[in-house]
């Protein structure tokens, strides 16, 4: 029996990779206009949906997680009789009601298992707020696959996992700070203001974001997309030349995922990681980031002591 590690749709990975070290993907539902698809990272699906504009400012889109029932109906059926523990990541808790509904999960989880077990022994399940979104989330889940190739405990492994996400920055450069205000209004945030919004589009002012540690800002402004672009990629190679916590990068882009080479900037972040053998592991947004980043935002993550941008 084995460890298997749960996350939910919004967590950024290449399918293959999370096939390969036994991941399993919580879904999301995405809703757009009057239509509801299923957020399970099929590489085609996220082809399609980026290739056809359906993630555009104009459509109404929003994203709905799976329920703690539909979490703990998930668990039972899939993970209880191939597995004896189970790993929950989830997306940083003050975004998404994610972590709250896995932990209403675990409980129920944990009350009822025995009556699905089809095999002899326990199973138990364990949730860690990943504190960070998207590639941060994967990063985390990436730190865990390394961990379980060690063979850690289920006690080492969690705590090791939840020791470790305070180093995790995710760095986010959108390609419309319109749209990302116009998603938050539609959730009842306020997070960028009409003002802002008004002159970044007036000025071609972008913002470079962070997230880390749960708490999301701007860390740099920049006149023109490309310019942010290049800010954010040379901070991540300077970093990745300074030295990691841990030996990996994760980038995403809500986009075709061969546009990433020609941003300005991201070969810098290629080159100096095979200098400094480094992994870097790059991937289509999933769904739910598009929705919430936009169509042609870039998303990277590292783990260090702090973040270059902060400096």
């Amino acid at each position: 029996m084995s460890t298997a590690l749960l996350v939910d749709a919004s967590c950024d990975l290449p399918l293959d990779y999370i096939e390969s070290n036994n991941i399993h993907i919580l879904p999301i539902t995405i809703r757009i206009d009057d239509k509801d698809y299923l957020d399970e990272k099929d590489p085609e699906s996220l082809a399609y949906f980026y290739s056809q504009g359906l993630l555009s400012r104009e459509r109404k889109a929003a994203s709905t997680p799976f329920s703690s029932e539909q979490t703990s109906d998930y668990v039972l059926d899939k993970l209880v009789n191939s597995h004896e523990f189970a790993l929950c990541i989830s997306v940083t808790r003050l975004r998404s009601p994610i972590y709250d509904f896995m932990n209403d999960a675990a409980r129920r989880v944990m009350n009822e298992y025995h009556n699905h077990l089809e095999r002899p022994g326990h199973f138990a399940m364990r949730v860690v707020n990943s504190a960070n979104m998207f590639t941060g989330q994967g990063l985390l889940a990436v730190y865990a696959v390394e961990l379980l190739k060690k063979g850690l405990s289920k006690s080492e492994l969690r705590k090791n996992v939840e020791d470790f996400k305070q180093y995790i920055t995710a760095y986010l450069v959108p390609s419309d700070i319109y749209y990302i205000r116009a998603r938050a209004l539609e959730k009842g945030e306020k997070s960028v203001s009409l003002g802002a919004a008004l002159a970044g589009k007036m000025l071609d002012i972008h913002p470079v974001l962070c997230c880390r540690n749960d708490e999301t800002f701007p860390v740099a402004k920049k006149r023109g997309h490309e310019a942010a672009l290049q800010a954010m990629f040379e901070a991540v190679a300077g970093q990745v030349k300074e030295g990691l916590k841990f030996p990996f990068v994760v980038v995403s882009v809500a986009g075709e995922l061969a546009t990433l080479e020609n941003y300005p900037g991201y070969k810098l972040v290629v080159e100096a990681c095979e200098k400094h053998q480094v992994t870097l592991i790059s991937c289509v947004s999933s769904l739910t980031g598009g929705v919430n980043m936009g169509p042609g935002s870039i998303n990277i993550s590292f783990a260090a002591e702090s973040h270059p941008l902060a400096k």
